[in-house]
């Protein structure tokens, strides 16, 4: 998860966003999310999986709200799991137009660099 300005956790997994580094962990799922706590529009508070980790047994309610949009209750709190942070190199380049711009990216992944993503961003 990589939430923009403003956004909290509670939220970002009621819809299940994933921010701008999705290419590299992927969105808001379930082996992301270890527990949460949950309001319910009863006003309830539950924790998901109290069980121990490999248990089968009943349903996996941290699934059934993550993407919920809230319908089924709050998020509170959340226990997520951490990622490494993996070595990374950042370039910056500057293109006349938007065509030079993908022209280069294709160049690049034609070579066989190991590109995870790219960002277009055009000034006003």
């Amino acid at each position: 998860l990589d939430p923009g300005r403003g956004a909290m956790i509670g939220g970002m997994i009621s819809t299940g966003c994933s921010g701008t580094n999705a290419v590299r962990y992927g969105a808001a799922r379930g082996e992301w999310i270890l527990n949460i706590t949950v309001v319910l529009p009863s006003g309830e508070v539950i924790k998901t999986r109290q069980r121990a980790r490999k248990s089968s047994a009943g349903f996996d309610l941290t699934k059934l709200f993550i993407c919920a949009e809230g319908t089924l209750g709050i998020i509170t709190e959340a226990a997520l799991r951490l990622a490494p942070v993996l070595p990374s190199t950042i370039a910056v380049a500057q293109f006349s137009d938007i065509r030079h711009a993908t022209n280069a990216v294709c160049d690049i992944l034609n070579h066989g660099a190991a590109l995870r993503k790219s960002e277009a961003l055009q000034r006003c």
